[in-house]
């Protein structure tokens, strides 16, 4: 579920997943344990966007209790800023503390301080960039993101660094999707313990839509490196997929 309630000049937003992995295959062969996982989300910021000064706090807190194998918990909260400096370009940053994963992937906390710091140049609605870098408890870290929108084309890229776990992948708790949309299941090839082990998801997407009256064909790309934190193994996977969508009867 999700609350959201504008104040008039700030906005607050609750949001909260639970998600349950079930493997029919009970056996030593089957991908990972079975797992419950939550996330929740808060935040207080400004409605906005185009003000002189945007701000916005938040928390966030991700857990998964498996049926055999240690649980996970990461948490963070932070204040992310931006500055308009002419009327396409702002300067944003953010400055937060964060669960050091390095240190203890159990028990969460806000064990260590991370930032990142970049621009937003967005000349009209049809048109978007944006990029940072900083450093997180793994070292320095990259966003980037684009969008172009013509008459009938939209064009999306991006790419984005982020703990996370293969069954909270599985249940859809994804910062780099859109609410509520959930992403292809994916075909993790370890099994065991290992499959159970948090890693750093380094993505890079790509994304072109065809938009008719009734229909929407879009063709996508991924690259992402899961660099696991325990036991330092990396494993690179690519996709492409294509989709069409239509509307059987006009509103």
């Amino acid at each position: 579920p999700v609350l959201s309630k504008d104040f008039g000049y700030a906005t607050f937003t609750a949001q909260y997943n639970y998600g349950r992995v079930y493997f029919d295959d009970q056996g030593p062969d089957r991908p990972s344990d079975d797992s419950t996982s939550e996330s929740a989300y808060v935040s207080l910021g400004t409605s906005d966007s185009r003000e002189q000064v945007t701000w916005r706090t938040f928390y966030r807190t991700t857990r998964t209790e498996y049926e055999s194998f240690f649980p996970y918990r990461y948490d963070q909260a932070a204040v992310d800023m931006g500055v308009a400096v002419s009327q396409d370009l702002r300067l944003v940053g953010e400055y937060g503390l964060e669960t050091d994963l390095t240190v203890d992937t159990t028990s969460g906390g806000l064990d260590t301080t991370y930032w990142n710091a970049g621009f937003v140049y967005e000349p009209d609605e049809r048109n978007r960039l944006e990029a940072r870098i900083g450093e997180r408890f793994f070292g320095t870290s990259y966003v980037f993101s684009f969008q172009h929108r013509a008459r009938y084309l939209t064009l999306r890229a991006g790419y984005s660094e982020n703990p996370t776990t293969n069954n909270n992948r599985r249940v859809g708790f994804d910062e780099d999707l859109p609410p509520g949309e959930i992403p292809d299941f994916p075909d993790f090839p370890d099994s065991g313990e290992t499959a159970a082990e948090p890693f750093i998801s380094k993505r890079a997407t790509a994304a072109a839509s065809y938009e008719g009256s009734r229909s929407v064909v879009t063709l996508s790309f991924s690259d992402e490196e899961q660099d696991y934190i325990q036991t330092s193994r990396v494993v690179d996977t690519r996709q492409w997929s294509l989709s069409f969508n239509r509307e059987l009867s006009p509103d």
